[in-house]
């Protein structure tokens, strides 16, 4: 598992302002200890994600916007069972990554 990200900050006129960019990587897990679990749930595939965010202050006010899992990949943290598959069978839960999400943040100083 891994991340890079890079910012940019620079003045666009009497303001503050930055363009970032971040690349997240993870490849496929073991989930399970045992062999015999391992074998009846199986690994999780590996991904890759990006993100990117820009924003500006001025003033009192800060603007950002950003965009995370830009490409709306669909990849797999972990994946577990209620209890040993040998008792509740290879039934496994799946838990995903964030689906694609943007928005703007706005915020101020008191």
């Amino acid at each position: 598992k891994g991340n890079i990200t890079a910012r940019y900050q620079f003045d666009l006129g009497d303001n503050k302002a930055f363009v970032q960019g971040s690349v997240v990587s993870q490849d496929g897990t073991r989930s399970f200890l045992t062999t015999v679990d391992f074998g009846n749930v199986g690994p999780t595939k590996g991904f890759l994600t990006f993100d990117y965010s820009a924003g500006i202050s001025f003033g009192r006010f800060d603007v950002e916007a950003y965009i995370q899992n830009a490409f709306d990949k669909r990849g797999i943290l972990t994946r577990n069972t209620v209890c040993s598959t040998t008792f509740c069978g290879p039934f496994a839960r799946n838990y995903p990554i964030k689906p694609q999400i943007f928005g703007l943040k706005i915020g101020t100083d008191f």
